[in-house]
């Protein structure tokens, strides 16, 4: 418990560090952060994914990230076409590998979509959308952050039913509501907090009861986007039979064991930002 508090209290640091340096000194550096979170990431997928996809499919999954996220850092155009594009060539070179499968395809070709697409929708979020960047990354952060520990306090405390049984054992519907109510109070509390030391953004939402309303429920569909993400991470983990994707983080797993329910908030948090941005 001691060492995964002291693990969880770095990573925070780390991640509060980057966001500084964003804010005080480049954006791009946050994108420095988010360029390693793929890069390890993908490399722990592209592993548990060992002996579902060939050695030519996992060193294309990862030549793929490494090349997207620089590519939404600083060129941004053509950047949908070069997704569809890679993940084309992908499948068609694939079927000329010898006792190639379908299933193998369908493997590597999720390595390019998670958690890739959503850590190259947050560079997007950190380098285009102006002043709104910092609060939707803070909330990102925070969302899944809150969600997480709140589900695990309150499941902890009152456990009964669970919620997913066949994919995860340990979640309970008591969790989930209370990793609910902890993604509001983040939304909420972001908000408050940024608007408490000055800083300029707007949402665009000039009555204080429909500011307050979307701030519930963006909070609440982010949540339940985290506990999603979770749910597909403990899914895939069954499938390829691990407990965990890596080691890097002591007492938490790997970068995708810390980055799970992030991934899905991001995913979420384009769609419903890119309407006010």
């Amino acid at each position: 418990m001691l060492k995964r508090t002291i693990t969880g209290a770095v990573i925070t640091a780390v991640s509060v560090g980057f966001i500084f340096l964003r804010e005080f000194v480049d954006v791009k550096l946050f994108d420095i952060l988010i360029y390693f979170m793929a890069l390890v990431a993908t490399f722990e997928l592209t592993r548990a994914f060992n002996g579902k996809i060939n050695g030519f499919q996992k060193i294309a999954a990862f030549l793929f990230t490494a090349a997207i996220i620089p590519i939404a850092v600083f060129w941004k155009r053509g950047l949908w076409q070069v997704y569809i594009a890679y993940a084309a060539v992908l499948c068609f070179s694939s079927l000329f590998i010898k006792d190639e499968s379908l299933e193998s395809i369908g493997y590597s070709l999720v390595t390019l979509v998670y958690p890739t697409l959503p850590l190259t929708l947050l560079t997007i979020i950190n380098d285009t959308y102006g002043g709104l960047s910092l609060y939707v990354i803070i909330v990102i952060f925070t969302v899944a952050s809150f969600t997480d520990v709140f589900a695990y306090l309150v499941g902890s405390l009152l456990k009964g039913k669970k919620l997913c049984p066949a994919i995860s054992p340990n979640k309970t519907i008591s969790g989930a509501i209370g990793g609910l109510l902890g993604g509001i109070a983040a939304s909420v509390l972001t908000y408050v907090l940024l608007n408490a030391i000055n800083y300029e953004f707007t949402l665009g939402i000039s009555s204080t009861p429909l500011l307050v309303l979307f701030m519930v429920l963006s909070g609440a569909v982010l949540s339940a986007a985290d506990e999603l993400g979770d749910l597909v991470e403990s899914f895939i983990k069954r499938k390829t039979g691990i407990k965990d994707m890596g080691t890097l983080f002591p007492g938490h797993g790997g970068m995708l064991d810390r980055i799970d329910g992030l991934s899905f908030v991001t995913l979420f948090s384009f769609v419903i930002f890119s309407f006010l941005a």
